[in-house]
């Protein structure tokens, strides 16, 4: 009887602690270079694993403190998603979305991404060059044929911010505009060279900006709470944009859509997690164009990202601001893991906290070995 009784046991305890969740293997897509990719798509998942450890449950509690003393301190008021590989260490949120009724801020809710915007830009360039339905390489003349510069300007000098266009033009009509320097000679970050990529899109695929993101980006991963202009009225579940006025945080509202393709993007931290996972797959873009994106192209900027090795990481990297909001996104594309944090106070530095936390769940020991990442790809 008493064998039967530790046989019974045995079964309960195996049954008990055998890993229920799996992580996702990453899915190859198999596309050749410059061979248009099937219309139908498979939403795209997280894979994240339930992770009880006691080192992940203690850098959960550490990165949680941490984020309590900048709420305490009016330093960071958002949500906030940090991962290592598909193992999600903490999501939530902190202060309130809407500062005069006091509602929390929630992982869920919808914030405006600002320059965040840009990789999603890049990445639809990317997938019409695979298409062949345009050539990074080629001038921007035959888009834009009564510009001044546009025979001079490539699509890849816009990518890169190398263009000599301003960083934004303001009043001026682009027939008007003067370069600032010769393309490809230097670097300036011009919002205006991703709002002319994003007429481009439009223009090759017969698509609005919007759709096509939609069509191509959003869907194949899920991304059901991304979009444009968080102010639009069919916007369901967002945060308020805020800014201190006289020590007071005072509600905003504006029109973001103006900031089109280099900066019109809402979405959440679960959303651009799913984003963050799929740009280690071929799911949008095949893995040669993939790497040109995390490659420095000019000094240390991809396509759509800021790239730097820093004490062993290979970092990828993009803030964004806009009137009322802040967002920063770090990857370490050595250990896969992510930093996203979204803040609807818009005078928020959020890079200094993004690598104060990827210390806390990575420490090390020193910053001697920081520098950007130079090697670059020739597409």
């Amino acid at each position: 009887m008493k064998k039967k009784v530790f046989v019974l046991a045995g079964f309960f305890l195996a049954f008990l602690f055998f890993p229920v969740f799996l992580p996702q293997h990453e899915q190859k897509s198999g596309i050749r270079l410059g061979e248009p990719k099937a219309e139908s798509f498979t939403p795209v998942t997280t894979g994240v694993k339930n992770e009880t450890s006691l080192e992940n449950k203690k850098l959960a509690i550490d990165v949680d403190v941490y984020l309590q003393k900048q709420l305490a301190l009016d330093k960071f008021h958002g949500t906030v998603l940090i991962a290592k590989g598909d193992t999600i260490l903490l999501k939530k949120g902190y202060g309130y979305a809407y500062e005069e009724e006091k509602a929390p801020n929630e992982p869920g809710q919808k914030f405006a991404i600002a320059s965040l915007t840009k990789a999603f830009t890049a990445m639809a360039i990317l997938q019409l060059h695979e298409q062949h339905r345009l050539n990074i390489n080629e001038s921007i003349e035959r888009f834009f044929p009564t510009y001044p510069f546009a025979k001079e300007v490539t699509i890849h000098d816009l990518l890169t911010h190398s263009s000599g266009l301003p960083m934004n033009r303001g009043s001026h009509a682009y027939e008007n505009l003067t370069l600032l320097y010769p393309p490809g000679t230097n670097q300036n970050y011009s919002n205006e060279g991703y709002i002319l990529l994003g007429h481009i899109i439009e223009q090759v695929s017969g698509m609005s900006y919007e759709n096509y993101l939609n069509t191509h980006i959003f869907t194949p991963l899920d991304m059901k709470d991304t979009g444009v202009n968080i102010n639009q009225s069919k916007v369901l579940n967002r945060a308020r944009g805020h800014k201190n006025i006289h020590g007071r945080w005072v509600a905003l509202g504006m029109d973001y859509s103006t900031r089109f393709s280099s900066g019109s993007l809402y979405s959440t931290v679960e959303d651009l997690y799913k984003w963050d996972r799929a740009l280690y797959t071929d799911r949008l873009v095949s893995e040669p164009l993939r790497r040109s994106m995390f490659t420095p192209q000019m000094k240390a900027y991809g396509y759509g990202w800021h790239l730097e090795e820093k004490n062993g990481r290979k970092l990828a990297e993009h803030n964004g601001y806009v009137l009322g909001f802040s967002a920063e996104i770090v990857r370490d594309m050595s250990s896969k893991s992510v930093i996203i944090l979204l803040s609807n106070h818009g005078d928020t530095e959020l890079k200094d906290i993004a690598n104060a936390l990827l210390d806390i769940i990575q420490p090390v020991d020193s910053d001697e070995n920081e520098q950007p990442i130079e090697k670059k790809a020739v597409l």
